[in-house]
């Protein structure tokens, strides 16, 4: 069951990367670097990260701040090696990001990922 929920998030990404293809704009150095910084809190060595397809969507009025910005991040664990890009989500302004792990023990997306970064039936709930 968890392999299907994995699959299913892996290709509502995908879509979701297309879809919201038109309405992202690519974000800066300056602005990844802010992200960067923000992944302190949650990855082993922020300073290792790479990150692929970082785009900023107009903030929402459910979500405090300006912009959403959403992408994938790859960075290295304890072990030294580099573990695979993840989406994340990052609103302006927090003082974290939130990665968001399909194959975690969360059952929905986090709110702000949901809200701007893909169209999901595990959000609709969510944002109704």
């Amino acid at each position: 069951m968890r392999a299907l929920v994995a699959i299913s998030c892996t290709i509502t990404v995908l879509v979701a990367s297309h879809a919201l293809a038109d309405t992202c704009m690519p974000a800066t150095e300056a602005e990844i670097e802010v992200i960067r910084e923000a992944m302190e809190l949650k990855l082993v060595d922020a300073q290792s990260a790479r990150f692929r397809e970082v785009c900023s969507i107009p903030g929402h009025d459910k979500v405090k701040g300006d912009r959403v910005f959403c992408g994938l991040v790859n960075a290295k664990n304890r072990m030294g090696a580099y573990s695979g890009y993840i989406n994340f989500s990052y609103v302006d302004g927090a003082k974290s990001a939130t990665l968001v792990d399909p194959s975690s023990a969360d059952l929905y997306p986090p709110f702000a990922y949901c809200l701007a970064c893909t169209p999901s039936a595990d959000c609709d709930a969510m944002l109704d």
